[in-house]
């Protein structure tokens, strides 16, 4: 009886060893099974050819009379095999706390000041919706989104 148990243990050994070896992989800064969205080490805007469309974000306040003031983009990203929204927003919530005010990154609108990102499903792709309360800074969040088109 003792022989069955020792291949039982080694397979679970193994198993346990590949699960560990996964989410290494899993955390570690690039996933290979993103695609572009992949590296967390480079924004998600890396990759202008997967940016479908950018819209002016507004929004609508009630005060004595009704006005609608520009709060920033809406940039809409085509889906990649592997890449859910949760993810997305990982990496878009990564780029924001650790590289935000990269110098270099003057065309990306994640690398200003001030600013929130959401992430949520837009049918078969992905919306993420850029803000900031600075209406300066909400135009130059669109400006850099509009910028990211392949026209």
């Amino acid at each position: 009886m003792v022989r069955p148990v020792i291949p039982a243990l080694a397979l679970v050994a193994a198993l346990a060893t590949g699960s560990i070896a996964l989410a290494d992989t899993m955390s570690s800064s690039a996933c290979s099974c993103a695609g572009p969205f992949g590296n967390r080490d480079v924004s998600p805007f890396a990759h202008p050819g997967y940016v479908t469309e950018v819209v002016p974000d507004r929004t609508t306040t009630i005060d004595k009379r009704r006005r609608t003031e520009l709060a920033g983009a809406t940039v809409k990203v085509a889906a990649v095999p592997g890449v859910t929204a949760e993810w997305l927003q990982s990496l878009v919530d990564d780029h924001l706390s650790t590289r935000a005010s990269s110098a270099d990154a003057g065309w990306d609108p994640l690398a200003l000041d001030g600013i929130t990102a959401m992430v949520a499903p837009d049918g078969d792709d992905f919306a993420i919706t850029i803000r900031s309360r600075d209406h300066a800074t909400a135009k130059e969040v669109l400006r850099r989104a509009d910028a990211l088109v392949v026209r």
